[in-house]
């Protein structure tokens, strides 16, 4: 089995895809669906996908949010993880190299956008890189005998509920930039105390 952490800007371009069929983010998240792999988090990161989803500027609705949130918890491994001494550019990322780190027994990956924010990280892998470990395999082949279906999971429909809202919304298509800076945004306000 194949493990990994996601890092929230994974998760953010994936609800906020302009095209379903053309996004890596929602792919991987269809990989959980098909269990290609096992999700990692910790309280922490359902903290910060919380968070992010929450932002004004996605004008995701708490239904969809919540739904989302309950799905990845039930197909992930929820565990809590004793902080490394790691010093990273961004210190708000340490969460999820953490959780990586902790769960190397299982050779889980590190999936993130922002790659420069792990510099060195062996198990650190860029979206596209990770698809590409646990894309389905060509028609003929048997990849993995629980293999089920395209578009089953509630975790899916969960997905595909926040991506609607975004479409409806005009947010769909926002900029790895723009979802950056909500990010950011999101970890400052949390560090502030507001």
């Amino acid at each position: 089995m194949v493990y990994a952490v996601i890092d929230t800007n994974v998760l953010v371009s994936a609800a906020l895809a302009k095209n379903r069929g053309d996004s890596i983010p929602l792919k991987i998240f269809l990989g959980v669906a098909q269990k290609k792999f096992t999700p990692i988090i910790d309280n922490n990161i359902i903290e910060e996908y919380r968070d992010v989803l929450q932002r004004e500027k996605f004008n995701f609705s708490l239904d969809y949010q919540n739904s989302f949130i309950d799905e990845i918890t039930k197909y992930a491994i929820n565990e809590p993880v004793k902080a490394s001494e790691i010093v990273l550019p961004d210190m708000d990322d340490k969460i999820f190299y953490d959780v990586a780190f902790a769960h190397q027994n299982k050779k889980a990956f590190l999936v993130t956008g922002n790659l420069r924010h792990f510099p060195g990280c062996p198990f650190a892998i860029s979206p596209k890189d990770f698809y590409e470990l646990i894309k389905p395999a060509p028609s003929g082949f048997v990849l993995n005998e629980s293999r089920i279906d395209y578009d089953t999971s509630k975790l899916m429909q969960a997905l595909y509920a926040l991506n609607e809202e975004a479409q409806r919304n005009g947010t769909a298509g926002m900029s790895e930039e723009e979802i950056e800076a909500e990010i950011k945004a999101v970890r400052h306000s949390r560090a502030s105390g507001l």
